[in-house]
């Protein structure tokens, strides 16, 4: 009934033109990874390295991997409709456990399209790092009041210069309030498409209308059969046409953009489309006719002539400092979309005057036509705005007043940092064998900007040669299934005229197409419809199609081609080569993994195992846990889900082959637990247990240890959370300062004045049930005045979220009374906080007008036992002689006081020890 209702409201709303609010609703689009089309997660717009995952998943079916690189890899969806104000928790969950990888958060708050830096601590995480279990990103934040947007975005990087590692996510949650907008009322006017070299620049005018959009959709492909956007499915960007289609999306109020590195001798076809909010909530203008454009590429190719990122220093880029002693550096820590950069400014403890250049190479223009620039800035602080300029007199590293200049505009950085393309600036004006282009920085005694350069790309136009039809097909052409997955191979085609690339069809009929010249053929990796293809450019011999069916024949046929476009000619003659493979599931595993074994550590259990071999490998295994030795047997098609908390008795990892261990902590003390390990193939609805013979078991008893939790950050945050909700001042690690030996944890909200703060430093989630006496003990320092440190006890905290949300009881502590003086904080009961995940944390406040310097170190909780004597002996105590041996026997003490164990002395003289207390025998 809710739920019609609320409908009824919806429909409503939509029907007056009135935007509502949802609240509590997970605002990404395809957070569960679940949706997948082409090989791309839907609904994100940025999707850099990334494949779908059916075996590692946190939940449900898949997860995303992320492939490290070179360089920076993304993979980001923008959320509109966020209420300032507003509170919003913010998750996922990722593994790493890759030493060619590492990963971490790099989202932010939007307003109006542009990046803010509110919680931008909190916001752009710390690096992953190695770790077998998955684990979760989480944390609640209040919205900044200017705030109408979020861009949710993950980085994978590569790891100590290795790369082809990966991590892997899942379960993206942005949870809170959005306005939600009405449908636009009208569509774009005045949609056209003009093609300059092998760029089409598109342009139009805004909608008008009661309902304005948010942004627009615009479809590209080589077809006229386009697209049209579906409510509630947001459109990734795909700038990339080589396969024949894409997308953009573009913000209201910009009305222009383009297509670049386009096809010779080709026309381009282009739809707009409308739309109010993001996310599930998008909603687009798609009654009616959306505008349309096209344009033809002329018969030329574009080469580029200079590409500078500064990735490998100045290159043959020249810095030129005409006055001041500041000049342009490479800054190793910023850059787009990756560090680093060019950077100038004239500000070194206070402005200065400055006149620096940063001057191009010669660039010879006679040898091409269209010659056009791109570039990204960045901007900081006022000052005079970084100039672009053109000349063709100067003589490449003398003085640049010695030449003529020209200066041209761009489009600049319109916010703190926030990074810019320049827009496509024509430079076919210039013309001669050593054109120079160059950035002018000036700066004041009064005020200096600092401003950053990167991706500087110099593109001209060449007429293009036309090649004719390839000499012969490749060879050697072969399909082996693995998994979902079907792997193609072959031998490059030779001959008098090479290929430049392969059209692959694909398809679960033996009948393939047959390419036609002058038809370019767009990719398309899903054969989830029973037909597919795939250009692969000559020279790499493979390709592959993935997220196939079980029990299906998928058939191949690969073509020559040169040229592409309306040029490009297939070699159709004669008959192509073919292959067909089936996919079938793995079958089950050989063998179990060997040596299988438990070995406690206090009270946690690691789990060690040589892998299985045989013919047929596991893909992972699946490990019960349990109090009883009597666990689980796994049924084929029927995946278990990780359960790591043990205190109902039972318990459960997967773990990927070749990992060869796995662990359980938070274990009860002195408790038996046991263990089993299967082998197994596949995932989901066919995964395959070696499910037959014996399972390896073991079992491991947990040691009693008084210490619950020890802290001193020697070794950094370990399991400790920093949350800073207020100010820009964070918890930190001081490693010149501790007791009794740095580091500490240090916290202070002063920087050249006072600031005001509320930062919180928080333990891990303690398990106090299984203990009686627990007491707390830590070491703390204080300097300046300012509001005291207070310590919080929590047995509702979520873990990771905003600490406001949960009940916290306050306790007293001895405090340092002198001028950062060590002093111990006395014994504080913890007793009374029976559950099994209990938080501590230190609470610090500070003001605009006053703010102490508080330092905390050796951080003690553990359990006091003591034990009183028995009360009695045991009693009937005999010694029965039997040959050689004497049996002893007799009837357990009792009393107030039970034993826990007995000690029998033995001898041939009647003098035997007396035990004497605190010395075991």
């Amino acid at each position: 009934m809710k739920k019609l209702i609320t409908t009824t409201v919806f429909t409503l709303a939509l029907v007056l033109g009135f935007s509502f609010m949802v609240s509590a609703q997970n605002l990404v689009v395809n957070g569960d990874m679940e949706s997948w089309s082409g090989g791309s997660p839907d609904g994100w717009t940025i999707v850099e390295n990334i494949s779908q995952e059916t075996t590692i998943v946190y939940e449900g079916s898949s997860s995303a991997r992320h492939i490290s690189d070179a360089s920076t890899k993304k993979l980001q969806q923008n959320i509109s409709g966020i209420v300032g104000g507003s509170e919003y928790n913010i998750s996922y969950w990722y593994l790493d456990d890759d030493s060619e990888a590492k990963t971490r958060i790099w989202s932010a708050w939007l307003n109006g399209g542009s990046t803010m830096t509110n919680h931008i601590e909190i916001l752009h995480g710390d690096y992953s790092e190695n770790n077998p279990a998955w684990q979760q990103f989480n944390v609640t934040l209040e919205a900044p009041a200017e705030a109408d947007g979020f861009r949710f975005e993950v980085r994978v990087y590569n790891q100590d210069g290795n790369i082809g590692g990966s991590v892997f996510y899942d379960d993206f949650v942005v949870s809170g309030d959005i306005i939600v907008d009405p449908e636009p009322t009208n569509y774009p006017t005045a949609f056209t498409a003009n093609a300059s070299g092998n760029t089409i620049e598109l342009n139009w005018t805004d909608a008008i209308g009661a309902q304005l959009p948010s942004a627009y959709i615009i479809f590209a492909g080589i077809t006229s059969g386009l697209p049209v956007p579906v409510d509630g499915t947001p459109v990734a960007n795909d700038t990339d046409l080589s396969d024949g289609s894409g997308a953009i999306n573009i913000n209201y109020g910009v009305e222009e953009t383009y297509f670049a590195n386009l096809d010779p001798n080709t026309t381009y076809y282009f739809s707009i489309y409308s739309y109010t909010n993001s996310g599930a909530y998008i909603d687009y203008k798609n009654d009616g006719t959306a505008p349309t454009a096209e344009a033809t590429t002329p018969n030329v190719t574009t080469v580029t002539i200079e590409y500078q990122n500064f990735d490998d220093g100045w290159g043959n880029w020249t810095p030129v400092s005409v006055v001041g002693t500041q000049e342009w550096v490479i800054d190793p820590d910023y850059g787009y979309p990756d560090p680093p950069c060019a950077k100038m400014t004239g500000y070194d403890g206070q402005p200065y005057e400055n006149d620096d250049w940063l001057i191009s190479p010669a660039l010879n223009f006679d040898n091409y036509e269209n010659e056009k620039i791109i570039f990204y800035t960045a901007k900081g602080y006022d000052g005079p705005d970084l100039e672009f300029k053109v000349s063709t007199d100067y003589d490449g590293g003398g003085d640049p007043y010695s030449a003529t200049w020209t200066t041209l505009p761009f489009t600049w950085s319109p916010d703190f940092f926030v990074w810019t393309e320049s827009g496509i600036i024509d430079l076919s004006g210039f013309i001669g064998p050593e054109v120079y282009v160059a950035y002018r920085f000036t700066s004041t005694d009064s005020e200096s900007s600092t401003w950053e350069v990167d991706e500087i790309t110099i593109t001209g136009e060449e007429d293009l040669v036309i090649d004719p039809e390839p000499s012969n097909y490749p060879t050697d052409f072969n399909a082996i299934a693995s998994g979902t997955s079907i792997d193609l191979s072959w031998i490059d085609a030779i001959g008098t005229q090479l290929p430049d690339r392969y059209i692959i069809f694909a398809g679960t009929s033996s009948s393939l197409p047959v390419p036609v010249d002058g038809t370019p053929v767009s990719n398309d990796p899903d054969l989830s419809d029973g037909e597919g293809a795939l250009n692969v450019n000559f020279g790499i011999e493979a390709g592959s199609f993935n997220n196939l069916e079980f029990n299906t024949t998928y058939y191949f046929s690969i073509y020559s081609y040169t040229n592409s476009g309306n040029n490009i000619d297939y070699k159709n003659d004669g008959t192509a080569p073919t292959a067909e493979a089936t996919v079938l599931p793995i079958p089950e595993p050989t063998n179990y993994p060997t040596d299988f074994t438990a070995t406690a550590t206090g009270m946690s259990i690691g789990l060690s195992w040589t892998d299985a071999i045989g013919t047929q490998l596991p893909d992972a295994y699946i490990i019960f846990a349990g109090t009883s030795s009597s666990l689980p047997t796994p049924e084929d098609g029927t995946p278990v889900d990780d359960d790591l908390d043990l205190s109902d008795g039972s318990g459960a990892l997967n773990v990927n082959f070749g990992i060869e261990e796995g662990s359980f902590s938070g274990l009860a003390p002195n408790t038996t637990y046991y263990f089993s390990i299967y082998s197994y193939t596949n995932s989901g609805a066919a995964i395959n247990y070696k499910n037959d013979g014996t399972a390896p078991t073991d079992n491991a008893t947990t040691e009693y240890s008084p210490i619950i939790e020890y802290q001193n950050f020697d070794n950094g945050w370990e399991d400790w959370t920093i949350i800073s909700v207020t100010g820009s001042q964070v918890w930190e690690i001081d490693p010149d300062h501790g007791e009794p030996n740095p580091p500490c944890a240090y916290m202070s909200g002063y920087s050249g004045s006072s600031n005001e703060n509320e930062d919180w430093l928080i333990s891990p989630s303690l398990n106090l049930n299984n203990y009686d006496n627990v007491l707390l003990t830590f070491n703390n320092a204080v300097g300046y005045t300012g509001p005291t440190l207070e310590l919080k006890v929590s047995t509702d905290y979520n873990g990771g979220g905003d600490p406001n949300s949960a009940n916290w009881t306050t306790l007293s502590y001895t405090m340092s009374t002198g001028y950062f003086e060590w002093v111990e904080s006395g014994e504080i009961d913890l007793s009374d906080f029976n559950s099994s995940s209990v938080y501590i944390a230190f609470y610090y406040t500070s003001t605009n007008s006053e703010s102490a310097a508080w330092e905390i170190d050796e951080i003690l909780i553990e359990e006091i036992v003591t034990f009183s004597e028995p009360s009695n002996y045991p009693t009937d105590f005999t010694a029965v002689e039997a040959g050689t041996t004497i049996n002893l026997a007799w009837i357990d003490a009792i009393g107030t006081q039970l034993p826990e164990a007995y000690i029998i002395f033995a001898g041939t003289d009647i003098g035997l020890p007396v035990p004497v207390d605190g010395t075991p025998v």
